[in-house]
């Protein structure tokens, strides 16, 4: 994956993740964001659009998108090394809290 991220256009990224079909206007214009205003790298936006993808049923939610890349930003990653560090602590605790929730909910049911 690493390789793969660091050599390919975020665009070349995309289209693969469209099964070769072009992107839409709206996402295009996200990967321009993340480039051009937010000044991220193309591989850690391969990484960033992966895993937003992975983690949100492959929806790119601007917001979302922006509120992660901003966090990232804050955070100083500017590798990809350090762009797969954090997605991995953030779905160790999405998975987690997920776990939380299931187990809070069999206990309500077990109650009821």
């Amino acid at each position: 994956m690493l390789y793969v991220f660091e050599n390919t256009s975020p665009y070349d990224f995309l289209m693969g993740k469209y099964k070769g079909v072009k992107p839409t206007s709206r996402d295009l214009k996200l990967l321009e964001y993340l480039a051009v205003e937010l000044k991220m790298k193309p591989a850690v936006i391969n990484v960033l659009i992966d895993y937003i993808l992975r983690i949100n049923d492959n929806k790119l939610n601007r917001n979302y998108v922006e509120t992660i890349a901003g966090q990232w930003k804050r955070l100083n990653i500017e590798t990809v090394e350090d762009a797969m560090n954090v997605t991995q602590k953030e779905y160790s605790k999405l998975k987690k809290k997920a776990e939380k929730n299931k187990n809070t909910n069999n206990n309500v049911k077990e109650k009821v």
